[in-house]
């Protein structure tokens, strides 16, 4: 109890750290001095737009699936994210959301209780392997490990779509591609207060037979950032190309960045540019598909960036050697909101025309973005899905009826397959009405974030590379019986936890 009340403590030192931080957050503010603090969402000036949103509110929406209420509130948490902060690293303008405490930040301060960035230098949180892939290894494992299980799966009535990419490699995740995690001021302040980092906390709640962890106030918000490196030893005359992707292809295998045919050139030196084409392997370099820098969230990695990118990826077989000067480009960013009980989920990604993106986004989505988003934001997708299906169901007792409810980042799922090098998911049946078809959604581009999050648990009898690490794509689960809860107690829909167990 003890651990909790000083935990806790430094959890409020946090909070108020934060919220004496009275930095400006617009794009004239002037850097403050010292260590960089977490910034507070911030307000957005965006008519209909409040952060939290009522609970009621969007369960109205869910209710009524309305879509356009949802979206637009999707684009309005996007706003606040990358709302400029005040604060610089190496000279170069930080957003809000490049602010907030990463795990190894709570995990430091549970360690020497002190509050955090007590102590943090003006640089950016390090990057890493993204977990969801060791997740996957485990998982394609387990489905080599159970051959009879997978054979017995057949799909009837559903054709899977071929796979006309031109390369006829199995995908694989470039070893450029690295994210961080982070949390707001809440949400960090919550795992602070509740030592939920800490492995004896999370074993006295499953020895008390507890079912889930204290849930997140309302005001929580967790992301994951993902970057892709451009090597400054790769740039040749100004100019990198960069694979992005053009729209999901079902198969079995994934469909992985390796595998995406369209090619985008980043020129580093071009300040502005008019592009919103895609070379598709014929057309080289010219003015319809060279992107400037500054298209891009993005940033120029510090000799201290690198060293700690390289630390991190130290046991990580083929992690790319990163160096001072490289450059980070933002290609996507996962966010989930505790507003309403299962959390909201929206993901976003870079795209060359972002008024036209591809499915699992769409030319109406990108049609309710706000003006007020400008500049590299407005580069970018999204995709949002609040609910498991439609319509929605609810926490338990529902069913798997509806229409499934796909939302993905390409740059982090869509390579997740079925069959192949890199089996991954289990199934999951979602039945169509009126057509009395099953879809047996089983790949990366059929995923939607709410269940895959859903399967977050933890048991402290397990050692980190047992646990239940369980992907599944878009279905519906039953928050309290199903069989992935026994035995184990849910981390309120953040892996992140999981992955950030210590022992004190």
């Amino acid at each position: 109890m003890k651990k909790v009340i000083i935990a806790g403590a430094c959890a409020m030192a946090l909070f108020g750290l934060a919220q004496c931080n009275n930095s400006k957050t617009d794009d004239g503010a002037k850097a403050p001095k010292g260590a960089v603090k977490p910034v507070p969402f911030p307000t957005v000036n965006i008519p209909g737009f409040k952060f939290p949103e009522d609970s009621n509110t969007i369960n109205t929406w869910l209710t009524n699936m309305d879509t356009t209420s949802i979206t637009r509130h999707g684009w309005g948490i996007w706003a606040g994210l990358t709302t400029k902060s005040g604060y610089q690293s190496s000279g170069e303008d930080m957003y809000v959301f490049e602010t907030w405490d990463s795990p190894s930040d709570l995990q430091d301060s549970l360690r020497h209780m002190k509050a955090v960035n007590d102590d943090t230098a003006n640089h950016r949180k390090t990057l890493h392997r993204p977990n969801q892939l060791e997740h996957a290894a485990n998982n394609a494992l387990k489905i080599a490990l159970s051959n009879g299980n997978t054979k017995a799966i057949t799909v009837s009535k559903v054709k899977m779509p071929r796979c006309d990419s031109p390369q006829s490699a199995i995908g694989s995740y470039d070893s450029t591609l690295l994210v961080t995690v982070a949390y707001d001021i809440p949400a960090a302040s919550h795992i602070l207060s509740q030592t939920l980092y800490d492995s004896t906390t999370l074993k006295s709640m499953y020895d008390k037979k507890m079912t889930d962890i204290p849930e997140f106030p309302n005001s929580s918000i967790a992301i994951k950032p993902t970057y892709q490196i451009i090597p400054a030893s790769k740039v040749v005359n100004g100019v990198f190309p960069f694979r992005v992707y053009c729209g999901p292809n079902n198969c079995d295998s994934g469909y992985a960045q390796n595998q995406w045919p369209g090619l985008v050139y980043v020129n580093t030196t071009l300040a502005s540019d008019i592009a919103t084409g895609i070379d598709m392997g014929k057309d080289g370099a010219n003015a319809s598909n060279t992107y400037s820098l500054n298209s891009f969230i993005h940033y120029t990695l510090s000799a201290r960036d690198a060293e700690g990118i390289n630390k991190a990826n130290i046991n990580n077989p083929g992690a790319l050697q990163v160096s001072k000067g490289d450059i980070a480009i933002m290609v996507g960013m996962h966010v989930t909101t505790k507003e309403i009980k299962r959390w909201t989920w929206q993901t976003y990604w870079w795209t060359p025309d972002a008024n036209n993106p591809p499915s699992p986004s769409s030319a109406f989505i990108a049609g309710l973005r706000p003006k007020e988003i400008t500049g590299a934001p407005a580069h970018y997708a999204m995709a949002i899905a609040y609910s498991f299906t439609w319509p929605n169901q609810p926490y338990s007792g529902g069913n798997y009826n509806g229409v499934p409810q796909i939302a993905f980042n390409p740059f982090l799922e869509a390579g997740f397959g079925w069959s192949g090098t890199n089996a991954t998911f289990f199934k999951a049946g979602i039945v169509i009405p009126k057509k009395n078809d099953t879809i047996f959604n089983r790949v990366g581009c059929q995923t939607g974030c709410m269940s895959c999050h859903a399967l977050a648990t933890f048991n402290p009898s397990l050692p980190r590379n047992h646990q239940n690490n369980n992907y599944i794509p878009d279905t519906y689960i039953d928050m309290v019986t199903d069989s992935n809860f026994r035995d184990a107690i849910k981390l309120d829909f953040l892996w992140s936890i999981q992955a950030s167990v210590i022992k004190k």
